[in-house]
């Protein structure tokens, strides 16, 4: 097993079945996405994508680069962050490229190493590259242009682009596929859906003040209004739910009227923290206030109280990827796809 942060961490599947006590099959079903379909239980699943998220698991990029030809027909390009949106995605593009048979390396991209990732993708002579979620381009605006020149035979694949940060018209050349949404137009969607469902003042993260013009504007396009309160987060260093939860008691501080407020949260392991938050408190959710999310995360809709949040397309994203690796699609380069609300039980139901 891989050492570090204060314990062992699996390092391939054997190993983290057995540290789960489950069987290899349980597990890769369970980080496949097949989970329902061959039996296994919700909590299950849950347990395992919990212990995969804090042991920060990916498949031993040793074990699955170094057996056989030396040459791989695709590249994962993996952010730092990949647990936080895309891990269901991942293992089930890992699954798609091992049914259609394509050999491939798994390749950590951080920021300051991307020269050893350039080298990877040349010692293994990759043919088609994968970007995997939208945090693989912060940093250096100009990286992709010298990527691109430095593997003129290669394609690539960009999975969960973001449409809101990158104009795509001078980003896709004619060897690049892009597939994502809009996260702008997620909160749009979500703050449309809030006010529908009746409420009338909206609790959001400090953090995210700087999205207050472009929501207000959506309230007036629907000729509504929404009083927007903005409440300092929780620093981070703990889990997302146990931040989320004091963030509740921090809602609770500012004593709102009840059955008219909603909070929205763009992380939705934040979001369930506070809703279980709330309810520690004695309060009803959504009766006396509502909780939405916009990060579409899979085991949401299996928290307590269902989460009402925005889906990310990512099935469909996810589609148009393995279709251009099989060859179908080449003449649509990129796909911008519209996210919507996906009903939970911690917003009202539309007036």
């Amino acid at each position: 097993m891989r050492t570090g942060g204060g314990g062992k961490h699996p390092a391939n599947m054997k190993e983290l079945a057995a540290a789960l006590g489950l069987s290899r099959a349980t597990v890769s079903y369970v980080l496949n996405g097949r989970w329902r379909r061959n039996g296994i239980s919700a909590a299950t699943a849950r347990r395992v994508k919990d212990y995969v998220r804090e042991t920060a698991f990916v498949p031993s990029t040793h074990a699955l680069t170094l057996k056989g030809k030396v040459r791989k027909d695709v590249a994962v390009l993996l952010p730092p962050s990949l647990y936080e949106r895309n891990q269901d995605p991942f293992f089930q593009l890992l699954a798609g490229l091992g049914e259609r048979g394509l050999s491939y390396v798994i390749v950590p991209f951080f920021r300051g190493r991307h020269g050893e990732a350039l080298q990877t993708l040349k010692t293994f002579r990759v043919r088609h590259v994968v970007g995997m979620g939208n945090q693989i381009f912060f940093g250096d605006p100009l990286l992709w242009p010298k990527l691109f020149a430095n593997m003129p035979e290669a394609r690539w694949y960009f999975f969960d682009f973001p449409f809101e940060q990158i104009d795509v018209a001078g980003f896709v050349t004619p060897r690049t596929f892009c597939a994502g949404f809009d996260r702008d137009e997620s909160l749009r969607v979500a703050v449309r859906h809030i006010v529908r469902c009746g409420y009338r003042r909206l609790v959001l993260r400090e953090n995210m003040a700087g999205s207050e013009p472009m929501l207000r504007a959506t309230c007036r396009g629907l000729g509504r209004r929404l009083d927007f309160c903005f409440v300092e987060t929780p620093p981070p260093g703990d889990p997302a739910f146990e931040r989320g939860q004091r963030f509740a008691e921090r809602v609770l501080d500012l004593d709102l009227p009840r059955g008219d407020t909603a909070v929205l949260i763009n992380n939705d392991r934040f979001a369930g923290g506070v809703v279980q938050g709330l309810l520690d408190r004695g309060k009803r959710v959504p009766d006396d206030l509502g909780v939405i999310g916009t990060a579409g995360v899979a085991e949401s809709a299996y928290y307590p109280i269902p989460l009402t949040t925005i889906t990310v397309p990512h099935a469909r994203m996810l589609a148009a990827l393995m279709g251009w690796l099989g060859g179908k699609g080449r003449g649509k380069q990129v796909v911008k796809l519209r996210p919507a609300v996906r009903e939970g039980g911690t917003i009202r139901r539309l007036m």
